[in-house]
């Protein structure tokens, strides 16, 4: 039995794959809705209607919706709507017809502010909260929840409301992991984003979490984008998707859209369907890497973070080869007029995208750039970092803070080391840092050399040996920051000093002299002690005279 289905007149080939009879079962994917099928596919009569009809193509198209499928972590979910809602104005009438009709509605102030979602709606005025399912107002509004109803009859309200009430079914839209997000429960406010961006509130910030409802979500993947840490994914098209997609269009002449409204010819050219929204710089890459030809991206409206995105690959293919990756249309019928370009491929054109992007990418550009050096350009949410060596004591509280590791603490060489192609610019390492005028970061820059894709090391020290037991135990930055404070006050105390220069577990035994006898002739190990502690000094200060 056949998974897919073609119902077009003016085609017919002999496939393996395709049905092109409806034999009246239920199909994976199929041209149009005059098939029973999960999927239906308009780009494959869009690529019919406007290019030369070759099976093999039509065939990769409809493969590459049974792997997006196959790979959707998409899930049903449902919950139980109540038939509570604001009216946010007076309209008697409409309000008896609705309550006659099973709701109960709430009349708030022209000024009431909404937040919330659908289900969950929460309305402010005169100090006070009160919640509901639904609003009605008579001006727009980003909630999903909050529906303008100027020029909706009371029979077009009302199905409104019931399509949106009851027994509510929707789709798990957005995947969240919390680990990798730059803002949820940071000590201060990173990032966010996602929620700046997102057009209908279905992300918003609260305090230093993210709340996410997939109710409210469109799946404009505008958040997906802009995440520099991959927390976000699209659910229906994540990672994997892409990846495994992807592979169907080895040296084909890709042309990557989601509207198929307007035709026009698009002969030697292979839709690859996902929304424009979901194409960041590693997915641009990988699309040129993949075709080794320029890739054609077409939006009628194409948003900022797009054009922003290819700006940065197409900056980056300017500096290596002198020529543009991407080509942004936005108007179908120029797609031929534009000239083609073709290009080196990395040796990493199939990668295992179970890298977080940053990490991918920065693979990717490394194979690019192997030994060369191609300039600096602007990249937004990019970064260097830099360490003043004298004030910083190792004490690794930056690569403590940082969840992309971008820097880290490396134990084998006792330093501090950063690989600014991962680095997102959130400046949480400045601001952990105890030290004061110690990192500094420079936003908004990459350096198209190998020094940037790899880690490098911002600060170094030498292990600091225990007085007592000669067990090295910290840096001794570290060491020489604490005596520094609290050498003063102990100084009245040759113990309390010596346990400044020991390790935890020396410190304890020292300490406890104070209070019993436990070695053998305590007076003898109590001047070793003092002997110990008199060398030490006399070697720090003949150091620092030298």
């Amino acid at each position: 039995m056949k998974e897919f289905i073609c119902l077009n007149e003016n085609f017919s080939f002999n496939s393996n794959v395709i049905d092109f009879v409806d034999n009246k079962h239920l199909y994976l994917v199929a041209n149009n809705n005059q098939a029973r099928a999960y999927i239906i596919a308009p780009e494959i009569d869009f690529y019919l209607k406007n290019s030369k009809n070759n099976l093999e193509k039509i065939e990769k198209l409809y493969e590459a919706r049974a792997l997006a499928y196959d790979y959707s972590k998409e899930i049903k979910k449902s919950t139980q709507i109540k038939k509570e809602l604001f009216l946010n104005f007076e309209d008697d009438e409409l309000k008896l017809f609705l309550e006659n009709k099973g709701y109960k509605c709430i009349n708030v102030p022209s000024n009431a502010e909404f937040y919330g979602f659908i289900g969950e709606l929460n309305a402010i005025f005169d100090g006070e909260i009160k919640n509901a399912s639904l609003a009605l107002c008579k001006n727009e509004s980003k909630i999903n929840a909050v529906k303008n109803i100027t020029n909706l009859s009371k029979e077009e309200i009302l199905e409104f409301l019931n399509n949106n009430t009851g027994y509510y079914e929707y789709n798990l839209k957005i995947i969240f992991d919390a680990n990798s997000c730059q803002l949820q429960d940071r000590r201060t406010s990173h990032c966010g984003w996602c929620a700046e961006i997102c057009p209908t509130l279905a992300i918003v910030k609260d305090e230093n979490k993210l709340l996410i409802n997939d109710i409210d979500c469109i799946s404009c993947a505008k958040c997906v984008n802009i995440c520099p840490t991959n927390a976000l994914s699209l659910a229906a098209f994540n990672k994997e998707s892409f990846w495994q997609i992807s592979k169907l269009y080895e040296n084909e002449q890709i042309l990557v859209l989601d509207d198929f409204s307007v035709d026009a010819d698009i002969s030697g050219f292979l839709p690859f369907v996902m929304n424009v929204n979901l194409l960041d710089e590693l997915k641009l890459l990988h699309l040129v890497n993949t075709s080794n030809k320029t890739v054609f991206v077409y939006s009628k409206n194409p948003s900022e973070l797009l054009i922003e995105k290819i700006s940065l690959i197409n900056q980056i293919a300017n500096n290596i080869e002198n020529k543009d990756f991407i080509c942004l249309i936005t108007d179908l019928n120029t797609l031929q007029q534009v000239n083609i370009n073709e290009f080196t491929s990395t040796n990493i054109k199939q990668s295992n995208f179970i890298l977080n992007k940053r990490e991918l990418f920065s693979l990717k550009m490394l194979d690019m750039i192997k030994e060369n050096d191609y300039g600096t350009i602007k990249a937004k949410n990019y970064a260097l970092i830099n360490i003043n060596q004298k004030s910083c004591t190792l004490c690794a509280s930056c690569a403590g803070a940082c969840n992309v590791s971008a820097i880290k603490a490396d134990t084998k060489t006792n330093s501090i080391i950063f690989n600014a192609s991962l680095c997102t610019s959130c400046g949480y390492c400045v601001q952990s840092c105890p030290e004061e005028d110690t990192i500094f970061m420079q936003n908004d820059i990459m350096k198209l050399n190998k020094s940037f894709f790899t880690y490098q090391q911002l600060a170094q020290d030498e292990l600091f040996a225990c007085l007592e037991c000669k067990k090295e135990f910290a840096t001794k930055k570290s060491i020489e920051k604490i005596a520094s404070i609290l050498a003063l006050q102990f100084s009245s105390d040759y113990l309390k000093e010596y346990s400044l220069y020991c390790c935890a577990d020396c410190k304890a035994k020292i300490m406890m002299l104070k209070h019993a006898s436990f070695v053998d002739d305590s007076v003898k190990y109590e001047d070793g002690i003092k002997q110990r502690l008199k060398n030490f000094k006399e070697i720090k200060n003949a150091i620092k005279q030298s």
